[in-house]
């Protein structure tokens, strides 16, 4: 497998990247890294970036921000490969998580601007997507 053009990105931060493989075999799927206490793995593919997991390292701690990674990843590819890149893949809820599928999906189609190619599959351009203080200052209407 080729290098691939986020990982000097997410080194220069000081995370670790190494192969992601198929289960247990040595067949690279992609590039994977441990940021916010989830394993994130991506691949990209020409004008897609493919997130191919997304999964806590442990259980459920607080508040933190279970899509902080993500947060990340769309960072890394909008600094390295610009706005018009998009990010592609498909909502599972993550394990331990009291957001249903269903929930997380509105999510993304809300906070993200995300749209739905395919049933359950969500792509936006990096450019477009919604930052975490952007975020938060959206939710706060949203508490009154």
């Amino acid at each position: 497998m080729s290098a691939d053009p986020l990982i000097p990105w997410f080194l220069s931060r000081g995370l670790a990247v190494r192969p992601h493989c198929l289960r247990d075999t040595s067949i690279a799927l992609g590039w994977q890294v441990l940021a916010h206490g989830c394993e994130l793995a991506w691949r990209c593919d020409g004008e897609r970036v493919w997130i191919l997991m997304l999964r806590r390292r442990q259980a459920r701690r607080g508040l933190a921000n279970p899509f902080a990674a993500l947060y990340l990843l769309a960072e890394a590819t909008l600094d390295t490969l610009g706005p018009r890149q998009r990010l592609y893949g498909k909502v599972l809820a993550l394990a331990g998580s009291p957001l249903p599928g269903e929930r997380m999906a509105r999510f993304y189609r809300r906070w993200t601007g995300a749209a739905e190619p395919a049933d359950g599959w969500f792509e936006l351009e990096a450019g477009r997507v919604v930052t975490q203080r952007s975020l938060r200052k959206r939710q706060k209407p949203d508490r009154a």
